[in-house]
């Protein structure tokens, strides 16, 4: 029997409907037509019949057809669903007691769920020790409930049917799927398999779903540890949205209000380590950028924000919307940076007590924005314009003119040039939340928008994507996967992994990520629909994977070349010399980058 989301998307095609307010045209296997969430003139819009999904590649929205209404109508998912309920002529009322039946049967699983992981962590003497290796005390694991999938793929599936509950019901819940074999017999397998499981609660302490990390190899977990994602979440079901679901929230909503402020972290973990250090008015956004949605329930309780971001280089990277929906929502907004190059659950690991300490000094957004543009110099012409470019969209975000005052004077001082020319430019620049700030037209002036990526995030994109549609090169591109961003490289070793005949029939393990793959599999039909007559998707691939191994290369100098005029001020000889010793292992390397042509 199918659920109520299968049966309406079985019934309503969602490039049929898309094409209802949007003019599409093939391109590929895919279908491409002008954004109807932001202005553009070149189409970025891709649709894929064969997924079932879309995303824009201009202001980087996507998801299925229940996403594509809730964009477009401004409703959350469960009006979303009556809709094209209606739509589909499905019989749906949420006061129809089936519905509510529904969703209480998986609140029900879920919680018998949750009690079996945990009971299955307290026997398992090896999975403790890597809780403890990881900093976590017991209190920790017992307040938010932590357990243990265990090895094995019908544990959870057996369990629950000996309480009653159908293979539907369990599957609904999120915590099984189907096999994908083509077999007449329909065959369920465990979601979450050796995995350190963390529920997620709402705001009312029921379980709607879980996040299950990888056991490392060390301590029992599989042996190919590639061939795992390290995170699983549970999909999208009647009782969990992870764009509405903030991590650790039932625990931290009293001490965001008392403290007036939220600290926002990326993942579990991180949640878990801070709250465990003290500080008991943080949640996390796992799984899902921050969007509107979070950000309303925290504004109901605090005004200000405070953005801590992991410290290697993806990390490093503060993410602009979050940061833009933010000040958008009027918040404070904040950033804390950590003294080491370490995640916050590390660092509270190796320095107990002290986290809690950094939180008073966290820095202003546009303090924080200011030392980025300065970071690369402002020496020359070309430095000034990048950093006015940079700054200017950002201060715009600021709605009281004494704060865009302030900080006009600040950059006008540190830049050397007269306040008046700041203020024009000002008045002429579109903040990074308005439309004309997030077209993705190639001739557009400024130097970065609210949703443009690195160029090494794109160069990267575009290589997994072509890889897609060049099974044969998924070899090639897995040899460059240390040149790829942190972030990609686990993704870049499991397609690697990937059979060629396998690839080739567009069969992909169930340890990719499904929203991932989507997203690439649009991302290679948008960069072939780009592609000049005259060029081969071989040819592309082999000039993407060149210039993303000269780009990596080229910021990793940048970074030495700043890091040498620390060292050179403080007069510290040893780190410059081993600064010296590793531009010059990557100026050869470089060079033969460059002569590989």
């Amino acid at each position: 029997m199918l659920t109520p989301l299968e049966e309406i998307k079985s019934k309503i095609d969602v490039v049929d409907y898309i094409k209802q307010t949007v003019k599409l045209a093939p391109s590929g296997k895919s279908m491409k037509g002008l954004c109807p969430f932001h202005k553009e003139k070149t189409p970025s819009f891709f649709v894929s019949p064969e997924r079932q999904v879309w995303y824009c590649f201009g202001c980087q929205k996507g998801g299925d057809i229940f996403k594509f209404i809730e964009e477009s109508e401004h409703v959350d998912f469960p009006e979303a669903l009556k809709i094209l309920a209606d739509k589909a002529g499905i019989q749906l009322r949420y006061e129809d007691p089936r519905i509510q039946t529904m969703r209480n049967r998986a609140f029900e699983i879920l919680k018998h769920a949750q009690i079996f992981y945990q009971q299955n962590l307290s026997a398992n003497a090896r999975v403790m020790d890597y809780m403890v290796s990881r900093g976590m005390k017991q209190e920790t694991i017992e307040t938010f409930g932590i357990g243990f999938a265990p090895a094995g793929w019908k544990n959870i599936f057996i369990h629950l049917k000996t309480k009653g509950f159908t293979p539907q019901d369990i599957e609904q819940a999120g915590l099984i799927t189907r096999s994908q074999r083509q077999e007449q017999r329909t065959e369920y397998y465990d979601r979450f398999r050796s995995r350190v499981m963390f529920p997620i609660f709402d705001q009312i302490d029921r379980v709607v779903g879980f996040s299950g990390r990888i056991l490392p190899q060390e301590f029992g977990g599989p042996q190919d540890q590639s061939q795992e994602a390290k995170y699983i979440n549970t999909p999208e079901t009647l009782v969990y949205q992870k764009g509405k679901i903030l991590y650790g929230f039932h625990k931290a909503k009293q001490a965001i209000k008392d403290a007036n402020a939220a600290v926002l972290v990326e993942g579990n973990m991180d949640m878990l380590m801070g709250w465990q250090d003290g500080i008991e008015n943080i949640v996390a956004v796992s799984g899902t950028g921050l969007t509107e949605y979070q950000l309303s329930i925290l504004k109901r309780l605090c005004a200000t924000v405070v953005f801590d971001f992991d410290m290697d280089r993806a990390g490093e990277m503060a993410t602009d919307r979050s940061i833009g929906l933010a000040t958008k929502k009027g918040f404070i907004v904040k950033i804390l940076s950590l003294p080491s190059e370490k995640d916050l659950a590390d660092f509270v690991r190796d320095h107990p007590g002290q986290a809690q300490k950094l939180i008073p000094d966290a820095q202003d957004i546009m303090a924080y924005y200011v030392d980025t543009a300065f970071r690369q110099g402002d020496a020359t012409t070309e430095d000034k314009k990048r950093i006015v470019a940079y700054l200017l969209p950002r201060l715009k975000l600021l709605d009281n003119p004494i704060d865009q005052q302030k900080w006009t004077q600040t950059i006008s001082q540190k830049l050397r040039v007269r306040e008046e020319l700041l203020i024009e430019e000002l008045r002429k620049t579109p903040s990074l939340l308005s439309e004309e700030a997030e077209t993705n037209e190639p001739n557009d002036k400024k130097s970065s928008v609210l949703f443009m990526k690195s160029r090494l995030d794109l160069l990267a994109e575009r290589a997994l994507g072509l890889m897609i549609k060049i099974p044969y090169a998924n070899k090639t591109v897995f040899e460059a996967c240390s040149f790829f961003p942190y972030r990609f490289q686990e993704f870049v070793r499991l397609l690697g992994s990937i059979p060629e005949g396998d690839l080739q029939q567009g069969v992909f393990p169930q340890s990719l990520d499904q929203e991932s793959l989507n997203y690439l599999a649009l991302r290679a039909d948008y960069e072939l629909a780009m592609l000049p007559d005259n060029t081969t998707p071989e040819k592309e691939l082999e000039l993407t994977l060149f210039e993303l191994k000269r780009e990596k290369v080229h910021s990793s100098l940048r970074e030495i070349t700043l890091a040498l005029k620390e060292a050179e001020a403080a007069k510290n000889v040893e780190r410059v010399n081993e600064l010296m010793k590793q531009a010059h292992t990557l100026t050869s390397t470089l060079a033969e980058i460059e002569n590989s042509v």
